[in-house]
């Protein structure tokens, strides 16, 4: 299944562009945001084995004052601050850590390309922490926890079997929509877009 810009009542929409299955933007580190709606769709259709290979996003739970290259606070602590000052704040974050630690697998530390020193205890760098149930995914959500697709070693999605994806019907909203942005146009050029085979194709047509 590939994302059809046409369905999703979008304008602008530049829609010649064709996959040619190179799986060159499943190799490149790409980070793979997912949505609620993927979430749900998975939990509907009984696949669970998906959340083995989801984490949280390291970011969405480091500090800025802990982090010379973040430009502001993760998103799960910025949810916080927002609703809690002082004294409440630190209660707040406190509950955010327990929820994160007793509802996820801890399997260890991740390499990314950037550090991110997290909130987490005894866990700092780069923790790979699994969700164990889609229940606790959406309470996650809620809480301004991002999850995303944890990549093989060398930087390839999981799903990625000789170029083609083991969870086609089901793979999540961002890949079913590359190279369109939200408004249905073709991506600019950026380090990912410009690997894949099926736009090279689609600008020499042009």
């Amino acid at each position: 299944m590939t994302y059809n810009p046409k369905e999703n009542n979008l304008t602008n929409i530049e829609s010649n562009y064709q996959c040619v299955k190179c799986g060159e933007c499943c190799r490149a580190g790409y980070k793979i945001f997912i949505t609620k709606d993927d979430f749900i769709d998975w939990d509907k259709n009984g696949k669970a084995e998906i959340l083995d290979h989801i984490k949280i996003d390291p970011k969405c739970i480091s500090l800025k004052i802990s982090n010379e290259h973040l430009e502001k606070d993760g998103k799960g602590i910025i949810k916080i601050k927002r609703k809690n000052l002082n004294e409440s704040y630190k209660i707040k974050l406190r509950e955010l850590i327990i929820f994160v630690q007793k509802n996820h697998f801890y399997h260890g530390k991740e390499y990314y390309p950037l550090d991110y020193f997290t909130i987490m205890p005894n866990m700092r760098y780069n923790p790979i922490l699994i969700p164990k149930s889609f229940d606790i995914v959406l309470r996650g959500l809620k809480r301004g926890l991002n999850y995303i697709i944890k990549l093989d070693s060398n930087g390839s999605c999981p799903f990625l079997n000789l170029n083609l994806c083991l969870i086609q019907e089901y793979k999540p909203k961002a890949c079913k929509r590359f190279p369109y942005d939200n408004d249905g146009r073709i991506k600019e050029v950026d380090y990912f877009s410009s690997l894949c085979m099926g736009l090279k194709k689609w600008k020499k047509q042009q």
